[in-house]
């Protein structure tokens, strides 16, 4: 079954379609540009990749990863139990995340915050951020929206809690492990446990 619309055109805007539409019809032509369109954004739609951690073999997790936090994306965190991973490299899976705030951070040059993952999207772009429901409510946001909806792509985790450390592992002044090198680093659950300062951890 066929559904017909009226297309309005300016002159200009005719002539240079027929143009472009050469022996075809500019019906079919229209029509070809259109299908073409729908089946760019499908295809980029359906490469979105939903990551569920109950849902993944044990042997593909990580057990806790340590991840570096500027202010604002704290305040995410702190709000909406969201974290946003570097989109140029797919992130492997893992079942924790540990925050270490910089040095702009309260409180500063440590991690303070620990977070038990529930679910990765992965390959998310621009197009279809907004048809994430956790991301609704934080794009509805004005303090972030404007920022967030200025990034191409998306590689986003969604934690089921977050809890705030009562005694936050410092980063010391004799530290072995700089700030740049602990980014997306793996430790256990064990050694967070006991540990009293940042090196403790690797």
């Amino acid at each position: 079954m066929y559904k017909k619309f009226l297309l309005r055109l300016s002159e200009e805007k005719y002539e240079t379609l027929v143009s472009m539409s050469g022996e075809k019809s500019l019906n079919q032509y229209i029509n070809e540009v259109l299908d073409s369109r729908i089946l760019d954004v499908k295809g980029r739609n359906t490469q979105m990749e939903k990551v569920v951690i109950g849902g993944t073999k044990h042997e593909e997790l990580r057990e806790a990863v340590v991840v570096t936090q500027q202010p604002w994306y704290m305040d995410i965190l702190d709000e909406y139990n969201i974290y946003f991973f570097s989109p140029n490299k797919i992130v492997k899976p893992m079942m924790s995340l540990l925050f270490y705030g910089d040095s702009d951070c309260k409180p500063a040059k440590s991690i303070s915050r620990f977070g038990k993952v529930s679910h990765i999207y992965r390959h998310v772009t621009r197009e279809n951020v907004e048809t994430i429901p956790e991301m609704k409510q934080l794009l509805s946001d004005s303090r972030f929206s404007g920022k967030i909806l200025s990034w191409e792509k998306y590689q986003i985790v969604v934690l089921s809690e977050v809890a705030r450390l009562e005694n936050p592992l410092p980063l010391t002044k004799e530290y072995v492990n700089h700030p740049r090198i602990i980014v997306n680093r793996e430790t256990t659950l064990a050694k967070f446990l006991s540990a009293k300062k940042i090196d403790d951890l690797f």
